[in-house]
Order: structure tokens, then sequence, then C-alpha cells
């Protein structure tokens, strides 16, 4: 029995997101138990005789997603949530969806019409790895992949699998190639302490982009640089005090803009000074990050 590809493939999504289920053995028993309806949504075919949908079979499914691209599915899947995206939000409006005035409404809409339009930030893609919760490979080694994420929506640009034998260095610049201009251009690219390569900086500039990367002991040179400015005499731009999840956090942030740093293009350095103490605790635990 032959199967739409979409059929399948929603199937798997749902079963796999809001189902909450981990393994396409658990996606296939979601499928056995859906009802008519749910089945004749995802466009399974029907049989006549037997008078019921027809669901797949684990080794369907199995056999499927084997034999797909994981790149090419999630770039069309993301391309697909970027489209429904607006540019920017829309403005409140002076009624309620079901038509009816309200007072918090009509406030939220005449504050918006009066107050100056907001500077529009500049748009930021984070660049980490992650382990794909449940995917194993025939050895039964963990998959990890290297996704680019946008700031503040969550929409994933591109996302590629790191190799068994790699690591997420070599995987970086194949990942960026497949974001398009229009969303790199102009951007601030942030990721951690393994990106900060010199050959990572130069890429990025070639693509118009900006960074903004962790810097620890794998990159030395640039590191004791960074010690040696004279953070006593550079003031605090930001000062922040929480508490919650059972400690006490705060942070304070400075920026400073040198010339002549080592790593190439940077112009901007930050430090954040971050002490933190459990509920019921004496001392402050300490620690102190760089970036550039």
């Amino acid at each position: 029995m032959r199967y739409r590809l979409s059929s399948l493939l929603a199937l798997v999504v749902c079963a796999m997101t809001p189902a909450g289920h981990d393994s396409i053995t658990a996606a296939a028993e979601w499928c056995r138990r859906a009802a008519p309806e749910e089945l004749a949504a995802f466009g399974l075919p029907y049989h006549p005789l037997l008078g019921r949908y027809r669901v797949p079979s684990e080794k369907t499914l199995r056999s499927v997603l084997g034999r797909l691209d994981p790149a090419e599915l999630s770039a069309a899947g993301f391309a697909y949530l970027t489209s429904l995206i607006p540019d920017k939000p829309a403005p409140p409006a002076p009624l309620m969806p079901d038509g009816g005035p309200e007072r918090e409404q009509r406030r939220a809409h005449r504050a918006a019409a009066q107050e100056d339009p907001v500077r529009r930030r500049r748009r930021a893609i984070a660049v980490d790895g992650k382990c794909l919760r449940g995917a194993r490979r025939s050895d039964g080694s963990r998959v990890f992949v290297l996704s680019a994420v946008r700031h503040g929506d969550g929409i994933t640009l591109a996302s590629r699998e790191i190799g068994a034998k790699t690591n997420e260095i070599p995987e970086f610049q194949p990942l960026l190639d497949q974001v398009d201009e229009a969303n790199l251009a102009g951007a601030v690219i942030t990721a951690d302490a393994l990106h900060a390569q010199h050959a990572h900086a130069a890429y990025l500039r070639e693509r118009g982009a900006h960074y903004l990367l962790t810097i620890k002991n794998n990159q030395r040179g640039q590191a004791r640089q960074l010690h040696r400015l004279p953070w006593k005499e550079i003031p605090v731009i930001h000062r922040d005090d929480t508490r919650g999840h059972g400690r006490h956090e705060q942070r304070h942030v400075q920026v400073v803009t040198v010339d002549g740093l080592l790593f190439p293009h940077a112009r901007q350095v930050l430090r954040i000074q971050r002490r933190r103490r459990l509920y019921g605790a004496k001392k402050w635990s300490s620690q102190t990050v760089w970036g550039s």
C-alpha cells in the first residue's frame, strides 16, 4: 500500500511534537491509536472493504525517514515557518477579535498611535550544537546537530548533522552557507568559545555579518589581552540583580571599544562578572566571561 509522503511526515511531526513521543516505535503506536477523523485529516488512504483508514507500520515509517535528506527536509520546514512570521508585529487594534470594544484594548491602541516609532534592533542569529533526543546511529552513538537560530522568534534558519568523527568547528561555514544574504548580512552571529576561530571571523566579515563570540583560553593570546585591559577604569553599563530558582544572582556588564585586538575585525570587548549564591548559603561563587 502506498502512502503520500506529506501524510507520513505530518503523522511523524504530530506524534513527535504535541504528543511528546521521542521514538519511531512510539510514533507508530500513536498512529494506530488515532481517531478515524484524525487519520482522514492526514490524508491516509481509506479501505472500502475493511471500512477503515490504513495506518503505516513502524517499518514503513523507518524506511521512509531513512531515505530522506535531513538537511533538505529541515530547510523546507524552516522556510515554511519563516513565511508565516510577519516582518513586524501588528499594532494593537481598537477592538477585540470578536468585534467588541475593550477598555484595555483601546488604551493600548491609543498608546501605540501616539508613541514614537521604536528603533529596530539589529538581527541576531545564535549558532549552537545540540544532541537530538532519542536519535541513535547504527553503531549506537548519539546524533548531534549544529543549528542557526534567530533570536527573538526562535526560528531555525539552517541545521547540519555533525559527523561521528568530527566536531562543530568544520561545520560552521557550511551551516551558514545555507542562510541567505537577506538574513545574514548585517546580523550579529553569537556562538560559544568553541567557535572563537580566526577563520570563522573572517568568513562572517566576508558575508557582511557581525559576531559576538565568547573568549576563553582556547585563544590564549586574545584572552591575555582582554584580561590586561583597564577594567577598573571602564564604567559598568548594566547591573542585574535577580532572585529565583533557589539562588541569588548579580551581574555587571562592561563594554569598551579597543583598537589593535588580536582577533580579526574585532572592535569591542565586553566583560560580564557574575556572582551567585544559593539561598541559605553564606559564600558567593563568582565567574567572569569575556566576549568580542
